[in-house]
């Protein structure tokens, strides 16, 4: 696997929810797109709470 880092700007940042089972649990899936390109550039899946923004954009800091 080859993996190579380029510099993107602008990325566009989303979050969709999902709630399963019952809406007292919901589920957030935050991500990161080059729209130039449509990659996927990161992304964080769990509950819906600012740590997972806070470490997508960690997780982004390389591009």
């Amino acid at each position: 696997m080859t993996l190579a880092i380029c510099r993107v700007e602008p990325a566009e940042i989303d979050e969709m929810q999902s709630f399963v089972g019952k809406k007292g649990d919901p589920r957030g899936l935050w991500h990161a797109i080059d729209p130039d390109r449509g990659d996927v550039l990161g992304y964080t899946l769990g509950s819906r709470e600012e740590r997972l923004f806070l470490e997508l954009k960690r997780l982004l800091e390389p591009f």
